[in-house]
C-alpha cells in the first residue's frame, strides 16, 4: 500500500508538471485508503511582458483540485477541476494570416468514482468536461471531455496489474478514439518503483540512499530526472523533458483544427516537505525547442510551424493534501 502511494506522488508529480503531462493517467492511479482533498498549484514565467519575433516570453498559471465529498465502507465519490492559463507573448502570424493567441486556457470540472471490489481489486471512473482554447466556453466548437475507467487487481505484495479504457477528444495522440491501455506495476522495494504498460511506462530506480533516478515516457511526452538527498527530505534535482499541449482556436478555419505548443525544459530544483500536508518544489532553467502549429493531428515534422527561442524559466509548485 505504501508503495503505491509513493508511485502516485511521483506520477501526479509528472504528469500535471506544467506542460509535461497528459492529466487522463492520473484520473486512475489514485493512492488506496481514505480519501483526501488534493489541491496543486503551479506557476512558471520566462519574466518579460512582450518581444518581437521569436524571442517570446510565455507564462503558465495552473490549478488542480480534488475534493472527496462522499464516502461510505468502500465507495468515494469526488469532485475533481482543472484550471491552466497559458501566455504567449508573440506577434507572429500563422500561414493561414490568423495571429498566435497571446491567451490559451484549458479548464475542465470532473466527477470521479472509486470502489474496492475486495482486499485485492477495485475500480475506477472518471468523467470530465471543459474548454480548451483561447476563448473558452464561447462556443460548443471549444468543448474537450474525458473519460476514464480503470480495474487494478493487486496479484502480490510487490505487484498489480491496471486495466483502463479512456476517450479524450483533446489528446495529442489518437484524438477521438476511445483507448485501452494496460499497466503491471512493480513495487518490490522503496529503492525500485516500475510501471509497465501501454502506451506509457515510468522507472524510479534509488542507487543508495541519496541519489535517484526516474524516466516517463508517453509518445509524445518524456521526463528524466536526477536527485540527490541534501538534508533530511530536502532533495536537489535536474531533470529534462518535453511534452505537448493542445487547444481548439475560436476562430479556427476547420472544425477539427487545433492548435499545437511543443517546448523542452530543462531544469535544476529543490523539492520537500514544508509540513506533513504540504510539498513545495522550486525550479530555474531554460524553455528551449519551443513550437507552435495548426492541424488536425498531432505530427512529428508538421508544416507551417512557428517557433520560438530559448529563454531562461523559474517556477514554483505547491502541492497538498488534507
Amino acid at each position: 500500500m505504501i508503495a503505491i502511494k509513493i508511485l502516485f506522488s511521483l506520477l501526479i508529480s509528472l504528469y500535471v508538471a506544467p506542460a509535461l503531462a497528459q492529466d487522463f493517467i492520473g484520473d486512475f492511479l489514485t493512492p488506496p485508503g481514505p480519501a483526501k482533498t488534493t489541491i496543486r498549484l503551479i506557476t512558471t514565467d520566462t519574466f518579460e511582458e512582450k518581444s518581437d519575433s521569436d524571442n517570446t516570453p510565455t507564462s503558465e498559471q495552473r490549478v488542480l483540485l480534488y475534493v472527496p465529498f462522499y464516502e461510505k465502507e468502500k465507495t468515494t465519490y469526488g469532485f475533481n477541476a482543472k484550471w491552466d492559463h497559458l501566455r504567449i507573448a508573440s506577434d507572429q502570424t500563422f500561414p493561414s494570416g490568423s495571429k498566435v493567441p497571446t491567451h490559451l486556457y484549458d479548464v475542465m470540472f470532473g466527477g470521479t468514482f472509486k470502489r474496492e471490489i475486495s482486499e485485492t481489486e477495485n475500480i475506477a471512473a472518471n468523467i470530465s468536461f471543459g474548454s480548451a482554447s483561447d476563448d473558452p466556453f464561447a462556443s460548443g466548437g471549444s468543448s474537450t471531455l474525458s473519460a476514464t475507467l480503470t480495474y487494478a487487481k493487486i496479484k502480490t505484495p510487490a505487484s498489480r496489474w491496471m486495466y483502463f479504457l479512456n476517450y479524450s477528444n483533446n489528446r495529442s495522440f489518437a484524438n477521438n478514439i476511445p483507448l485501452p491501455g494496460f499497466a503491471f506495476v512493480y513495487t518490490p522495494s522503496k529503492d525500485f518503483i516500475g510501471v509497465f504498460g501501454l502506451p506509457f511506462f515510468f522507472v524510479r530506480k534509488a542507487i543508495n540512499e541519496d541519489i535517484a533516478f526516474s524516466f516517463f515516457n508517453l509518445l509524445t511526452t518524456f521526463k528524466a530526472e536526477a536527485s540527490y538527498k541534501i538534508n533530511g527530505p530536502v532533495q536537489a534535482y535536474a531533470s529534462v523533458g518535453r511534452a505537448t499541449q493542445s487547444f481548439y482556436r475560436e476562430d479556427r478555419l476547420r472544425d477539427d483544427e487545433r492548435l499545437f505548443y511543443t517546448e523542452q525544459r530543462n531544469l535544476v530544483g529543490i523539492k520537500s516537505p514544508i509540513s506533513q500536508s504540504i510539498f513545495v518544489d522550486i525550479y530555474a532553467g531554460t524553455v528551449s525547442n519551443r513550437s507552435m502549429f495548426e492541424d488536425e493531428d498531432f505530427d512529428l515534422k508538421p508544416d507551417g510551424v512557428i517557433s520560438f527561442d530559448s529563454r531562461y524559466i523559474l517556477g514554483l509548485t505547491l502541492s497538498g493534501r488534507f
